[in-house]
């Protein structure tokens, strides 16, 4: 069958097969031209679209790359004024740097011209500031020498200079005593006064000797002097009771004489704690016939220790008691013991329990605070255990020397409220060094120095002896 459309079909391919017959450059020229006109229609109007009479299969590619053409040469001058532009820059950087430079010289000049001219209105000639100057300016801006170590160019430039670590009128603290070694293990310059006067110790076991002396360093029931400072400070040395009891009079001055805030607090010495523990031993084997020894009840009223004694009655006008411990005779602890909450807090650096010796304080106390109550207050107290316990501690005293200082800080900070990490072992050999200085400047407190001078000890019934044999 004949069919219109076929017929139009077969005129296209043969119209098409001799314009392929034609030369290729012109070809390629027209198809060119007709994307370029196609690029530039479209510009003009995008929504209108150019219809090609007959589809050419390269016109896509060659469209691509005629459009990459024109976008290299479209910001080819942009990159050429970019170029421009920083080269103009770094050239104006390093022509303010020139002038810079220019400058500097320039007031090195002035004020060399200066000196000399200064120097030689002052009768020194002219010549000599000038090699004077040079030598200076030599010696600043001159290399080091690489064929000299650092040591002998060190020796070399500061061998002038003295060594000596003592320098007379630089530091008045630093005096020379003698030739021999410090008796303190660590030097204290740093926690001097401006006003340093040294001390003067009487060695003396008499208390009323040692009052009556015209300078005396007394920290309450002990002498603050070479050797309790070395005990403190000496990192291998174990705390005695003289040096517990001295910090432990200095805690309850300041809260007398309201250095501190916190109020209705005692602090009992080595003593009282050691008392405690040989009086339990009697009363365990008989509770219910054991009595309350007339010590432990001055203990209670206020009235020992003797040294800075109160006078405050235990639940009356006292609280919280603070008492050291020396447990086993080989390790300080500390503890707090809450009158009112009828608990036991226990400060141990070694994180151990001493279940038997904290017992102690657990079950006398209570009877001593019901003694010393009035007649009429005695009815509404019990002797009933107090509770105990252990505050957390752990990794603190490696060295195994530091408990002494460790339940004296713990002391410290459980009174003014500050928390017990502060003391670890990072700084435990500054916190000896601070108890050390706290005792050095009591024993040269003015105030304290007058309340020690007034200081008497009671007269006290002679003890009827007892026979050992």
């Amino acid at each position: 069958m004949k069919d219109e459309r076929v017929d139009l079909i077969i005129d296209m391919q043969r119209n098409k097969f001799e314009e392929d017959g034609s030369d290729e450059e012109a070809a390629v020229e027209t198809s060119e031209t007709e994307i370029e006109e196609e690029i530039e229609s479209t510009r003009v109007s995008p929504t209108k679209k150019r219809k090609n009479r007959f589809r050419d299969t390269g016109a896509e590619s060659r469209k691509k790359r005629l459009l990459c053409q024109r976008s290299t040469e479209k910001y080819r001058d942009l990159e050429e004024e970019m170029k421009s532009y920083i080269q103009s820059m770094f050239n104006s950087s390093f022509t303010a740097l020139g002038l810079e430079c220019e400058i500097i010289e320039d007031r090195f000049t002035k004020l060399e011209e200066k000196i000399l001219s200064s120097q030689t209105q002052g009768g020194a000639p002219a010549n000599t500031q000038t090699r004077d100057l040079s030598d200076v300016f030599g010696s600043l801006f001159s290399t080091l020498d690489v064929n000299i170590g650092t040591q002998e160019y060190l020796q070399k430039t500061m061998g002038n200079l003295t060594q000596e670590s003592n320098v007379d009128g630089f530091d008045p603290s630093q005096d020379k005593q003698s030739e021999r070694p410090s008796d303190f293990t660590t030097p204290m310059t740093s926690f001097r006064p401006q006003i340093f006067k040294t001390p003067f110790l009487i060695d003396s076991d008499d208390i009323e000797v040692r009052c009556k002396a015209k300078e005396y360093e007394l920290i309450g029931p002990s002498t603050f002097d070479a050797e309790l400072a070395s005990r403190i400070i000496g990192p291998n040395i174990w705390s005695k009771n003289f040096d517990m009891d001295a910090m432990m009079y200095l805690f309850r001055e300041k809260t007398t004489l309201r250095r501190w805030s916190p109020d209705r607090v005692a602090f009992l010495n080595c003593m009282f704690s050691n008392q405690i523990i040989t009086a339990y031993e009697k009363l365990d084997g008989n509770r219910r016939g054991y009595k309350i020894d007339d010590n432990f009840l001055e203990y209670g009223r206020g009235e020992l220790p003797y040294h800075g004694s109160t006078g405050s009655v235990w639940s009356v006008d006292v609280d919280r008691l603070y008492i050291p411990i020396c447990v086993n005779q080989i390790h300080w602890i500390s503890i707090c013991v809450n009158l009112v909450n009828r608990t036991i807090d226990v400060f141990d650096c070694g994180g151990k329990k001493n279940n038997r010796v904290i017992e102690a304080f657990a079950v006398l106390i209570p009877r001593i605070v019901k003694a010393v109550q009035s007649p009429e207050r005695k009815k509404d107290f019990n002797v009933k255990q107090y509770t105990v316990s252990y505050v957390p501690m752990r990794g603190l005293n490696m060295s195994g020397n530091d408990c002494g200082a460790y339940s004296l800080k713990f002391i410290e900070c459980h009174l003014l409220g500050l928390d017990f990490s502060l003391v670890n072992d990072e700084n435990i050999k500054e916190a000896r060094h601070k108890i050390a200085f706290d005792l050095w400047e009591a024993a040269n407190d003015a105030v304290l120095q007058s309340r020690m001078s007034t200081f008497k000890p009671p007269k006290r019934a002679p003890v009827k002896p007892v026979d050992l044999g």
